[in-house]
């Protein structure tokens, strides 16, 4: 994977003490799709990766460090976009 920005601080959940997913913005999401790169997202950090098949899903974020790096069109399919 490529350079990453973290742009939002991980909340965790109180019941689990997992981290959250935070949903994204279509528009950012189809600016990605629409880009030449393969580019995804950590759905806790909203950091950004480049390299990142748009199928994929579980990579490590290098900005926050779970597995929770997913290509853009995955994270259309699951739902995480508002």
């Amino acid at each position: 994977m490529g350079e990453m920005t973290m742009t939002m601080q991980v909340k965790y959940s109180e019941k689990t003490g997992k981290p959250l997913v935070q949903r994204f913005k279509l528009a950012t999401i189809e600016r990605a799709i629409t880009d030449a790169g393969y580019t995804g997202f950590c759905v806790v950090c909203h950091g950004e990766a480049d390299g990142v098949e748009p199928d994929a899903h579980g990579y490590k974020c290098e900005e926050c460090g779970h597995m929770t790096v997913f290509g853009a069109e995955e994270i259309i399919l699951r739902g995480w976009v508002r």
